[in-house]
């Protein structure tokens, strides 16, 4: 309600009470806002909860497996962006190798023809990381037992990747001296034909005389035994601690981008709101330096209200900023759990970026 007083002092006080009348109404708009936001994606909410639950239960694993190991994870630590950065200049390299060749086979585009050049180098990498991945994990210590599905996996994983850098190796030769408007068919029957008459190791080795053939089984050769050794570093030796390491890592991912979300969601609403309860604060600021000094003038004694500090009131937005600041301190801290009083390293060693 306006109010139009006529002695000055009750005109700054109806002012000020007014700016904090409009202070208040706004942060309870606000303030509900933050609430809503809480229960539907921050801590109060069930996928909230679910992931959280999730992470205990993958560091409760962890920690068992820790404890009978008593040793941080052996596998290195090398960023995942190496290897994508390793895939693509193999396939920049082999591209133009395999470009003609794929030309024929598909009847293409020069896209089409590239494209596929880099599916068929991509499969290599992951067939080789996957066949590296097996044979690290032969061992297993928590169990005391040897893995022989890893091994025969793992040989047969090779077995397809020898047979697959074979055929391209041989392809190429042929199709080096093969006459204009050679078809895949006829690249294909090639190949056979070598395999059967000469086997297929002396069908290899004759066609790395021919120098794109040599080049491109060298390009092959070199990634996929990058890729095998890549994976063979970076995964723990025993399977069980590895797949635990990554339970823990998955859900503290899925827990972060849950908080994330409501940090987001946090900030879009103060941003919102900032601007407004700013003025409105800064008007009650003025009123109230405006009574304060009208009141020491005629010799009143100032009030609680006339000390108030408006922004104290705002205390839901510095809850949420401090409850997001405290999971991201749980999340992010590692250390030994209580019933864990004899470990002698961290149970939560680097992963695997």
């Amino acid at each position: 309600m306006a109010y139009t007083p006529t002695d000055e002092l009750a005109h700054f006080e109806g002012a000020r009470a007014d700016a904090r009348s409009t202070y208040q109404n706004l942060l309870g708009e606000r303030d509900e806002k933050l609430n809503t936001a809480r229960t539907t994606h921050g801590p109060g909410s069930d996928r909230w909860n679910r992931a959280e639950e999730k992470l205990r239960t993958a560091e409760k694993n962890h920690r068992v497996i820790f404890g009978r190991l008593q040793r941080p994870s052996d596998g290195k630590q090398i960023s995942a962006w190496w290897f994508v950065l390793g895939a693509i200049l193999l396939a920049a390299l082999e591209a133009p190798i395999n470009k003609f060749m794929l030309d024929n086979i598909l009847r293409g585009s020069n896209f089409d023809s590239y494209v596929l050049s880099l599916f068929m180098t991509l499969i290599l990498l992951v067939l080789a990381h996957f066949a590296g991945h097996q044979a690290r994990q032969i061992h297993g210590q928590y169990q005391e037992t040897i893995y022989v599905s890893n091994i025969v996996i793992a040989c047969l994983v090779v077995i397809v990747l020898a047979i697959c850098v074979g055929a391209l190796t041989i392809g190429r030769a042929f199709y080096s001296t093969a006459p204009a408007g050679v078809s895949g068919q006829d690249i294909f029957s090639h190949i056979g034909r070598q395999v059967s008459t000469v086997g297929p190791w002396a069908a290899f080795v004759n066609a790395l005389y021919d120098k794109s053939a040599f080049f491109l089984a060298c390009l092959n050769t070199a990634g996929i035994t990058a890729a095998f050794l890549a994976a063979f570093v970076t995964n723990d030796s025993d399977k069980l601690y590895q797949s635990a390491l990554d339970g823990v890592h998955s859900t503290e991912s899925a827990l972060s981008r849950v908080r994330k979300r409501y940090e987001r969601l946090v900030a879009r609403i103060a941003r919102k709101y900032g601007p407004r309860l700013g003025n409105v604060a800064a008007a009650y600021g003025t009123h109230n330096a405006k009574v304060v000094e009208l009141k020491r003038n005629r010799g009143i004694a100032l009030s609680e209200d006339d000390n108030l500090d408006l922004t104290t009131l705002d205390r839901m937005l510095v809850e949420a900023r401090k409850e997001i600041g405290q999971r991201t301190s749980y999340s992010g801290s590692r250390g030994p759990a209580p019933e864990d009083d004899t470990q002698t390293v961290s149970p939560f060693p680097g992963r695997r970026s």
